[in-house]
C-alpha cells in the first residue's frame, strides 16, 4: 500500500527505506506527461520519498525526512554540472585501498542519483573523486594518479570554516594510506619504528617511508634527514650510518680525518639535516690530511649551502680544475677564510653559488681551458672571472641559429591525449611561437643552447596553446597567450605528459 504524509497542501510519497548512504540527495525530473516535476529525496538514513508540484525547485520549500528529520538535500543536478554552488554544507565520501605487486592504491568515490535516459528510472552510479598510488620501489611518491574536477571546485562548510575539497580529499586518502601501509609493509620498510616518527607531520610521514623504499639499503632512522640525493646511487651497498660515513670521506682512514668528520656530522644532526655534500666533494679534492681536516671544520650552517644536488657534480670537476692553477693551501684558504667571513659569508655563499650555476652551462669547462685568467682566489674575483668567461661562450652561443636535445627530451616530442608536445627546432621558430603567444618566450633561447632548460610548444590539431619550460625534468613555467594561466584540466594532461615520459624523483 503506498504511503504519504501531507506538507501544507502538497502530498509528500514515501518510497523504501533501504541501506543507510553516506550522503543525501535530492533529483529532479519530470512525470510520464511533462506537466509536473518530481522531486526525488534520497536521506542518507535510508528513506527515500517524492514530492510531485507544479513548483519549480526555487519554489519548493525545504523538506525533513520524516524518519530522521534530516533537512539538507544535495541537487545531484548542479553538484554534477557545477554551474551554481560552490560551497557545500555535507559531502561524505567512501574509501578502497586494495594493492598488487608493484604499488599500493586508495580510491575516494561518492555515488549520486541519475535519470537512466533509456529507462528513465533513477540509478545510483559511482563517481571517481581521487586515487593516489604508491610504487613499491618508492621511485613515484604517492602520485595522483586520477582526480575529478570536483576535487579543484569544491569547498566544504566545516566548523564556521569553509575548506577545500581538494585540501580534506587529500589528506583523508593519506591519512589512510599511511595507516594501510603500516599494516601491509613489505620487506624493505619492516624495520621502520612507528614510534620514532609519531611527532612528525603526515606529510612528513609519507616523505619518510616513500625515501626509505626508494632507498631500501639503508636501514637506519637517521639517514631520512640525509640530504644526499645526488649520491644514493653509488652509495647502494652501505646500510649503517658509519659505512655512509666512511664512503662520504672517500674511505680515509687518518684519525683527524675521522675525529673532524664525525663531530660535524653530531653537530648536524643535532638541528635534523645532515649534508654531506661538502664532504663527500672535499675529501675527493683535497690530498693532504691537515688542509682536509680543516674544511671539515668549517661550520655545519655553512657547509650545507657550499653546494647542492644540482651543483656538487660541477663543483668537484671546478675544484679539480681549480688544482691546475692553485695550491691545495690556496683552496682551503678560500673556503675557511673567505667564504666562511663573519660578516660577509652570507653574500659570499651567495656569489659562490652564483659562480656555481654559470659552470652548469653546457660547454663551460671547456671555455674554462681555453679563456680562464688566474686571478688572486677570492670569492668575488673569482665569480668576475667565471662571469667573463660565460659571457665569452654566450657569444658563441648567439651565433648558432639551430637546438641540440638530450636523447631523453628528443623522444618526448610526441601525440598524448588530444594534445602534441614539439620542440623548437630553431631560435627562428622559437620567435615564431613567442609571436604566436604574445610573450618573451624568445629570450630563453640562450638556456635552451645551453641545455639549462627545455621549451616545448602544446598544439591542439595544429594550433599553438601553451608553452612549457623544463628545467631538468621538472616543470617551471608553464603559460598560455599573454602568459595567461593554463586551463585546470589541460594542465592535469600536461603533467601526466610529463610523469609518462619523465622519471620524477
Amino acid at each position: 500500500m503506498m504511503k504519504w504524509f501531507w506538507r501544507l497542501f502538497e502530498r509528500v510519497e514515501l518510497l523504501s527505506h533501504s541501506q543507510p548512504r553516506v550522503n543525501s540527495w535530492l533529483l529532479q525530473m519530470k512525470d510520464e506527461k511533462g506537466a509536473k516535476n518530481i522531486y526525488h529525496y534520497f536521506c542518507y538514513c535510508g528513506q527515500e520519498f517524492r514530492l510531485k508540484t507544479h513548483k519549480s525547485m526555487d519554489e519548493v520549500e525545504s523538506l525533513k525526512c520524516p524518519f530522521c528529520a534530516n533537512d539538507y538535500f544535495k541537487d545531484a543536478v548542479a553538484f554534477a554540472d557545477m554551474k551554481s554552488t560552490k560551497i557545500w554544507k555535507q559531502f561524505a565520501w567512501q574509501r578502497s585501498l586494495c594493492e598488487d605487486e608493484h604499488s599500493w592504491n586508495i580510491t575516494l568515490k561518492y555515488e549520486i542519483p541519475v535519470v537512466n535516459s533509456q529507462t528513465q528510472e533513477i540509478d545510483f552510479r559511482d563517481e571517481k573523486l581521487l586515487n593516489i598510488q604508491l610504487q613499491k620501489d618508492g621511485l613515484q611518491a604517492f602520485k595522483v594518479a586520477h582526480h575529478s574536477k570536483i576535487h579543484f571546485k569544491y569547498s566544504l562548510y566545516m566548523n564556521d570554516k569553509s575548506m577545500l575539497l581538494k585540501e580534506l580529499l587529500t589528506e583523508d586518502a593519506q591519512k589512510h594510506l599511511y595507516e594501510y601501509l603500516l599494516l601491509h609493509r613489505t620487506q624493505n620498510i619492516e624495520w621502520i619504528d612507528e614510534g620514532r616518527i609519531v611527532l612528525l607531520s603526515l606529510s612528513q610521514k609519507l616523505k619518510y617511508i616513500s625515501y626509505f623504499l626508494k632507498n631500501s639499503h639503508l636501514k637506519e632512522h637517521e639517514f631520512f634527514y640525509w640530504k644526499m640525493d645526488a649520491i644514493l646511487a653509488d652509495s647502494s651497498e652501505y646500510k649503517t650510518q658509519e659505512e655512509m660515513l666512511a664512503f662520504v670521506s672517500n674511505h680515509r682512514k687518518e684519525k683527524s680525518i675521522k675525529k673532524r668528520l664525525y663531530k660535524g656530522y653530531e653537530e648536524a644532526m643535532k638541528h635534523k639535516a645532515y649534508h654531506p655534500y661538502s664532504d663527500y666533494v672535499f675529501a675527493r679534492v683535497i690530498d693532504n690530511t691537515d688542509l682536509l681536516a680543516q674544511l671539515y671544520d668549517i661550520y655545519p650552517a655553512i657547509k650545507e649551502h657550499l653546494f647542492t644536488d644540482n651543483t656538487f657534480t660541477v663543483a668537484r670537476e671546478f675544484l679539480l680544475f681549480l688544482k691546475e692553477h692553485y695550491a691545495e693551501k690556496q683552496i682551503v684558504r678560500f673556503f675557511c677564510i673567505d667564504i666562511q667571513n663573519e660578516t660577509e659569508y652570507k653574500n659570499r655563499l651567495l656569489l659562490w653559488r652564483d659562480t656555481l650555476q654559470l659552470l652548469r652551462t653546457r660547454g663551460m669547462f671547456a671555455a674554462l681551458h681555453e679563456h680562464f685568467t688566474k686571478q688572486k682566489l677570492t670569492v668575488q674575483m673569482l665569480h668576475d672571472e667565471v662571469s667573463r668567461v660565460s659571457h665569452l661562450l654566450s657569444y658563441e652561443y648567439a651565433q648558432k641559429e639551430e637546438f641540440e636535445y638530450e636523447d631523453i627530451y628528443l623522444n618526448t616530442s610526441q601525440q598524448y591525449r588530444g594534445f602534441e608536445f614539439k620542440l623548437p627546432q630553431t631560435v627562428q621558430e622559437l620567435s615564431l611561437w613567442a609571436k604566436d603567444l604574445r610573450n618573451c618566450m624568445l629570450g630563453y633561447a640562450k638556456r635552451v643552447h645551453e641545455q639549462t632548460s627545455v621549451i616545448y610548444g602544446v598544439f591542439k590539431e595544429g594550433t599553438l596553446l601553451y608553452a612549457i619550460e623544463l628545467r631538468g625534468v621538472k616543470i617551471v613555467q608553464s603559460l598560455g597567450k599573454y602568459n595567461a594561466k593554463i586551463d585546470e584540466d589541460d594542465m592535469q594532461i600536461i603533467r601526466e605528459w610529463r610523469d609518462s615520459n619523465f622519471t620524477i624523483k
